[in-house]
């Protein structure tokens, strides 16, 4: 017998379910009990719940920052390839703009396989910034590059100075307002963000002293 509570295993002669307490003969059956499956349908439904409780949170500033740690991090390496195969790349104002328009746009890429191969990019990691499909599945490739270039394309303006002020200012304004930005919208996905603690905090703004203070030495240089 099995108590129709608990699903505990009882003896003929057990009066009571030592587990949950049942006493009454209604409470005993002679089968286990099997606990009936939810359907896919009703899981991924709870589980999409669960995840836009969990990340009700917008933080416009914390994508900003992690994005820009990401795109200047690629920067130095390939900044330094080219100063080294073509020193007068960055001799004229309009050519190093060029290079960072350039530079931007192939970060798409690199963000993409990030993506796909390990769901995150140094910058999101270290701000603490993740993605959950409502979908419930992963990022493929193609699904990842689409999203990176409609952040290149409708959140940073190409990297055009002017044209990237105003996509941004009006990106920001559909983060705070909507919860969500239209590329994060076309893709399924949600932001999640987790608290990034003293240590990255650290981290981050070494960086991004370390970098500017490289950029300005080499200015200097220059000059």
């Amino acid at each position: 017998m099995f108590c129709t509570k608990c699903g505990t295993k009882l003896s003929a002669s057990d009066r009571f379910c030592n587990s949950c307490g049942a006493t009454t003969l209604s409470d005993v059956t002679s089968e286990p009990l099997i606990d009936e499956p939810q359907s896919p349908l009703a899981l991924t439904e709870t589980t999409i719940a669960q995840v836009n409780e969990a990340v009700a949170q917008v933080r416009p500033w914390v994508r900003y920052w992690a994005r820009m740690f990401d795109v200047m991090l690629f920067s130095l390496p390939v900044g330094l390839v080219i100063g080294l195969l073509f020193p007068d790349a960055f001799a004229k104002p309009e050519s190093e703009q060029l290079l960072g328009i350039l530079i931007l746009f192939s970060w798409t890429f690199v963000e993409s396989i990030l993506l796909v191969a390990f769901g995150t990019t140094p910058g999101k990691w270290l701000f603490q910034t993740r993605f959950v499909l409502t979908s419930g599945t992963v990022f493929t490739f193609s699904e990842a590059l689409s999203r990176s270039v409609k952040v290149w394309w409708r959140g940073l303006g190409i990297g055009f100075p002017l044209v990237s002020l105003i996509t941004m200012i009006v990106a920001y304004n559909k983060l705070t307002n909507n919860q969500h930005t239209s590329w994060d919208k076309d893709a399924g996905i949600i932001i999640k963000h987790e608290r990034i603690g003293v240590p990255r905090v650290i981290v981050a703004i070494t960086f991004f002293v370390l970098y500017f203070a490289l950029i300005v030495a080499g200015s200097v240089i220059d000059a």
